[in-house]
């Protein structure tokens, strides 16, 4: 908080009198006019007063700083025309003086009228010093000022950071960054080690939301469409602890990072339309620390959090879905329902704080389970929000492999899936296991063990899954299966099979639509039984029932 120096010549005991105000209008105080005429500031905005210095130097300017207050008896004012004290004033004036303060009765009586007139003119305001106040009086009113306030601003400063204490023991990093960013009167943000935003709160008529505001710099040209997530991101990529500030259009963006230099969970800014001040930069530093503990201790939980999931996985491996789902509910986590798509992801190829942003996250259309698994991060998701989730992964550039949709007796199947098609995936682009068999199984045969390529049972099983779901098509795929080994023949089919010729022909005709197979041609028939042959045994449905 500055002083200004209206506040100055309101105080009584000084007994200042204001003889040019800070418009220069000279006639609105008539000399002894004292406080009771008005503002030293009438007509003009407040002047802030950094400090009082006396001097009676002809050229006092080379000891004189801008904000100053100038204190003279007139001593080098012998022999002065009105010329001399027009200079004297630009002087002033020049070197940013914000008032000139006579002190009478020291070397002449009254304050001489063509240095009246010369601070009219130049718009510089004029006191009168009465000769019972010394000027080390008004120095040190200017400095008991400014104590004041700069107690005043600490109390406040230990005030606020023990409310962010007490907002974090109640609603955690969140109340934490509200307060403060209401304390303040600031925009705040933390951001995670990726400059991805964690929380945020406040807003600012200078500083506009961080994703979607301009930082402004000296170099607009270049800088313009800056956000704050960038200017984090810029400073989290150098790997150093630091705390930096870039001009905003009117005001100052703050950028501190969190954690040791080498390892930062993230960052805090603070966007505010007012400079921050050393009690203001105090209550950031205070937040930070809380964010930086906020982190932390969600980086331990969430490891303990990982080893319980990657339990729950291998209970689902081994078909126990129900109580894997008992247990998700506890972690407040959603099992995506059937059928299910798995897509792998290679651990090497994540940054911690994006690989925690899919582990904590979940898909706005459906339920995700993460897991770590081997070297690869495997996430099981909704079959129909599987084309969010790879399109979301293309575009951090994250290589993911995505089996075809299944049902959780088929776990192990759609994780190997998920596996071979990421050996085929590139940074942007996923790939899914479909994409891998578009020829067909014989085409998969003919590729050979070629690197990349699908096993030929991995994908006789994708083929068939859905035909192996259901009760009809169990039937479907056991009766062609009889019906190969007797060599397409139909009667000796549908003998074996307890069937009428005509409802075998349908059945067999029912599955080569579900396939895509014209069973009546020799390839599309060899085509069949190499599915069947590569995707293992199918159960047999129960004996019909005779009537």
């Amino acid at each position: 908080m500055v002083t200004t120096l209206d506040e100055i010549v309101a105080l009584p005991e000084l007994g200042l009198t204001v003889l040019v105000p800070g418009g220069g209008a000279s006639a609105a105080w008539p000399a002894g006019g004292g406080v009771a005429g008005g503002a030293a500031s009438a007509g003009g905005p407040a002047r802030a007063v950094e400090w009082a210095h006396g001097s009676d130097l002809d050229d006092p300017t080379p000891f004189l700083a801008p904000g100053h207050l100038l204190l003279t008896t007139g001593r080098q004012f012998d022999g002065y025309g009105a010329r001399d004290y027009r200079s004297y004033v630009g002087r002033l004036v020049a070197a940013g003086v914000v008032a000139l303060g006579f002190g009478t009765e020291v070397v002449r009586a009254g304050t001489p009228a063509e240095l009246v007139a010369a601070c009219a003119a130049a718009g510089l305001p004029l006191l009168e010093i009465p000769y019972r106040t010394p000027f080390i009086a008004v120095a040190r009113a200017i400095a008991d000022r400014e104590a004041a306030a700069a107690r005043e601003r600490v109390e406040w400063a230990l005030a606020v950071q023990d409310a962010l204490t007490r907002a974090v023991g109640r609603g955690g990093l969140s109340a934490a960054v509200a307060a403060a960013a209401d304390a303040l009167a600031a925009e705040i943000w933390v951001f995670d080690a990726d400059a991805g935003v964690l929380e945020h709160a406040g807003r600012t008529a200078h500083a506009p939301h961080a994703l979607a505001g301009a930082v402004g710099t000296r170099d607009a040209g270049h800088d313009a469409g800056r956000s704050a997530a960038d200017v984090a991101a810029e400073v989290l990529a150098r790997g150093r602890r630091a705390r930096i500030r870039e001009p905003l259009a009117s005001g100052t963006l703050l950028v501190q990072t969190l954690g040791a230099s080498g390892r930062h969970p993230g960052a805090v800014a603070v966007a505010r339309g007012e400079p921050l001040d050393a009690p203001a930069e105090s209550v950031v530093s205070t937040l930070a620390a809380l964010a930086e503990l906020a982190l932390e201790h969600a980086d331990d939980l969430r490891a303990g959090h990982r080893s319980i999931l990657q339990q729950l996985f291998e209970l689902l491996r081994e078909g126990r879905v129900d109580a894997v789902r008992r247990a998700a509910e506890v972690l407040r986590i959603e099992l995506p329902s059937e059928p299910l798509t798995v897509v792998a992801v290679p651990l090497v190829a994540l940054t911690p704080a994006f690989r925690d942003r899919l582990e904590r996250s979940s898909s706005p259309a459906g339920a995700r389970f993460a897991v770590a698994h081997g070297t690869h991060l495997i996430l099981l998701v909704d079959g129909g929000t599987a084309v969010t989730e790879r399109r979301m992964l293309d575009e951090a550039l994250v290589p993911a492999g995505a089996s075809t949709p299944g049902g959780w007796d088929e776990l192990d199947a759609l994780v190997a899936q998920a596996r071979r098609a990421l050996d085929r995936a590139e940074p942007g682009r996923s790939t899914g296991f479909d994409e891998l068999t578009g020829d067909g199984l014989l085409g998969l045969l003919e590729a050979g063990s070629a690197p990349g390529t699908a096993t030929t049972r991995e994908f006789a099983r994708a083929r068939l899954a859905p035909l192996r779901r259901t009760p009809e098509g169990r039937e479907q795929l056991h009766a062609a299966d009889v019906w190969l080994r007797h060599n397409g023949r139909w009667d000796p089919a549908a003998r074996e099979l307890g069937l009428h010729r005509h409802s075998l022909r349908l059945r067999i005709e029912t599955l080569g639509a579900a396939l895509g197979l014209a069973l009546d041609t020799f390839p599309a028939r060899a085509e069949l039984w190499a599915l069947l042959a590569a995707s293992g045994p199918t159960p047999a449905p129960p004996p019909p029932r005779i009537r």
